[in-house]
């Protein structure tokens, strides 16, 4: 039987083939894919909503969320600064943004200063 973020894929993707251009689908079949674990799919998916409307800074947030989660740092902090910058107010993409960095701060700065030195 499946589960029920592989059932709202399929409905999703029975409505995206009435209505190709409903970003609300594509950024949820994002969402479900990304429960799934379908990183890659979901960034796919985040990426066509963000065709439709590229100023909802929730699709930007998730988008670095499975970025982040496919240890793809670079591309998940330009994504949560595009979140930021659409909504300010939102202290959510700045945190996901905060773990994108080293907690290790003992480690992380050895490659900084070992270039000072």
């Amino acid at each position: 039987m499946p589960s029920a973020p592989a059932k709202l894929i399929a409905s999703y993707d029975r409505a995206l083939e009435l209505k190709p251009d409903k970003h609300g689908a594509w950024y949820n079949r994002g969402i479900a894919l990304y429960k799934l674990e379908r990183y890659e799919e979901a960034i796919a998916s985040y990426d066509r909503a963000l065709e439709f409307n590229p100023d909802y800074d929730g699709i930007w947030n998730n988008r670095g969320i499975a970025l982040k989660d496919l240890g793809r740092y670079e591309e998940a902090i330009a994504s949560y600064d595009q979140a930021i910058e659409l909504n300010p107010d939102d202290n959510t993409a700045r945190y996901n943004k905060a773990c994108c960095f080293p907690t290790d701060v003992k480690n992380s700065m050895k490659i900084p200063l070992a270039n000072y030195e």
